[in-house]
């Protein structure tokens, strides 16, 4: 649907009529007196002069038309100076009243030169937008490669359209930018589709992707607003495309699940569907109105073999917590089944922690209406460790707020190890020196492995070796297989060192980590250098064993190669891993 008439333009014409007037009086008194005539022929009506109570005439001679202009454009005050805007603005619009439609466009020429002040602006609106009041359609396309008068565009647009739709949509579309197209279309294509929806779906899918996307929701969703099931069933399953269209087919869909959600639903679940992903997740984009969301929901819930229902309704409801989070936890209340109502809130909350562009405020929400118990509290303590990590007062905020509940009071271990975590960004020692002041417990031991996170990306070694000096029987530590790897990349000696000097089981691991991290390895040679360096001779022969064993099974040659010019192994030892390879 076109929208209304600018209330600029209706403005302009009663501007017009009352500074036109204005401007006759300004220019009767200052333009020149007319060179004498025959007594046989009639003067020339000036451009902006007539009788007083008599509608001005319209010139229809090109050359008055252009000698108006020049008047116009050459126009002085009293004293022979520039004349101020308002005079100039009061004797255009005397002139617009009299100018012909051929000559609007000379005009506008030289307003749209290379002047761009502000005066110049108003004027160039003035001119145009009364163009756009006599022949819209010759101003629009007019107009269009004008840069200066885009932001007037729409106007003309919305005044062609609204008295004749078709031809203005089918000229937009045409236009050979298709992204210019795109964008112009898309205001006036919908009156189109108001009177004859064929002309508009045929028009809106005329060319590119890009160019249908922008269009058709726009032109459907006028067509859904009379009968959306059946915008819906003509002309979806040619739009589907295995679920590509369903953005199209979203402010139909969005007005047909309004009014009867299970069958949107039920549509979109029977449609054909790509191999690599299922468009049924993106319902939750749908636009429901208010009073519908908790139907909406249930159909969602309710709906038979939908398999992508956690993520889709998870989805939905962490919008509908973010508009009315009242409404939304109300309807999970009356979920009747306790079991799917935790299952639920559970999976939802998995899924969206990461999805939620650092909104957690939502699914903070979803944690607490889960049901007391260990599993709330390891939800809540995950969120807000995440918080924390993001904003260290919002999460002391939300904590504080929600004081009273003894969950929220035992997963907050997680916020306070996850702020010494950020105080260790810019701090290490600060860091440290607040985790000293803790008492055991799980915050004083989540906040090793937070302080060693953030300390480790400035100082691995320093970090590592202070993060294993914190162990105890009752909260051991397990140094980041990461950062070792990184270590090692910085000082491969002395992180081998460190690895020898770890207690119990803990240098098998980290000799490894020196040289695979889980995703980087270094190279075979260079890793067998580095292992020929351990000084415990049988923990020296394991790794560089177990090393050759696996280059021999990716690259026999080159690790014949090495254990011939190397003697890290005896030519014994050698000879058995050569024999079972």
């Amino acid at each position: 649907m076109h929208r209304r008439h600018s209330p600029r333009i209706l403005g302009l014409t009663l501007g017009a009529l009352l500074g036109g007037v204005a401007g006759a009086l300004v220019f009767r008194l200052l333009a020149p007196e007319p060179a004498p005539t025959p007594p046989t022929a009639a003067p020339p009506p000036s451009a902006w002069s007539w009788r007083e109570g008599s509608a001005p005439l319209r010139l229809t001679d090109s050359d008055q038309a252009a000698t108006a202009i020049a008047g116009w454009r050459t126009l002085r005050a009293a004293d022979g100076g520039p004349a101020d805007f308002p005079a100039r603005a009061a004797a255009l619009r005397a002139l617009l009243l009299r100018l012909p439609k051929p000559s609007f466009p000379r005009l506008l020429d030289q307003l749209s030169a290379t002047d761009n002040s502000p005066d110049t602006a108003a004027l160039r609106e003035i001119a145009f937008l009364a163009w756009v009041e006599i022949d819209p359609a010759a101003a629009a396309r007019w107009g269009v490669s004008r840069p200066e008068l885009r932001d007037l565009l729409r106007d003309a647009l919305d005044a062609w359209s609204a008295a004749d739709p078709r031809a203005a949509a089918i000229w937009a579309c045409s236009l050979p930018d298709e992204k210019l197209a795109g964008n112009l279309a898309y205001f006036i294509l919908p009156a189109l589709a108001e009177i004859d929806a064929s002309a508009a779906m045929s028009l809106a899918t005329a060319r590119g992707q890009n160019f249908r996307q922008r269009l058709l929701p726009g032109a459907l969703a006028v067509l859904a607003k009379r009968d959306p099931a059946g915008t819906v069933q003509t002309f979806g399953p040619q739009l589907w495309e295995r679920g590509n269209g369903l953005f199209e087919l979203q402010n139909a869909l969005g007005a047909w699940a309004n009014r009867a959600p299970a069958a949107a639903i039920s549509w979109v679940l029977t449609q054909p569907k790509r191999l690599d992903w299922d468009p049924s997740i993106n319902l939750r984009h749908l636009p429901i109105q208010a009073a519908n969301r908790a139907a909406f929901a249930q159909a969602l819930l309710d709906a038979p073999g939908f398999l992508r229902r956690q993520s889709a309704l998870g989805g939905y409801l962490l919008d509908w917590l973010r508009d009315d989070s009242a409404a939304a936890l109300a309807w999970l209340n009356k979920v009747p089944d306790p079991s799917l109502r935790s299952t639920l809130l559970e999976k939802t909350i998995s899924e969206q922690r990461y999805q939620t562009g650092g909104d957690l405020a939502p699914v903070l929400k979803l944690a607490l209406a889960l049901p007391d118990g260990e599993s709330r509290q390891y939800q809540l303590s995950r969120l807000l460790g995440d918080l924390a990590q993001n904003s260290p007062t919002d999460a002391l905020r939300w904590i504080d707020a929600h004081k009273d509940d003894a969950d929220v009071t035992a997963a907050s271990f997680a916020a306070h190890a996850a702020i010494l975590g950020v105080i260790a960004r810019d701090d290490p020692a600060a860091a440290v020196a607040e985790w000293q002041k803790l008492p055991a417990g799980k915050t004083k031991h989540q906040g090793v492995f937070t302080i060693v996170a953030e300390w480790g990306q400035r100082d691995p070694a320093a970090a590592l070796q202070w993060q294993v000096a914190q162990a105890s029987p009752d909260y051991p530590v397990y140094p980041s297989r990461q950062m070792i790897y990184q270590w090692a990349r910085k000082d491969a000696v002395a992180a081998l060192r460190w690895a020898e000097s770890l207690p119990g089981e803990m240098p098998r691991f980290a000799l490894l980590s020196l040289t695979n991290d889980g995703g980087n390895r270094t190279p075979p040679a260079a890793a067998l250098e580095l292992y020929a360096q351990i000084k415990n001779p049988a923990r020296r022969t394991e790794t560089l064993t177990t090393h050759v064993r696996e280059w021999l099974t990716t690259d026999p040659a080159a690790a014949k190669t090495w254990l011939e010019s190397h003697d890290a192994l005896t030519p014994a030892q050698a000879a058995v891993l050569l024999q079972a390879r």
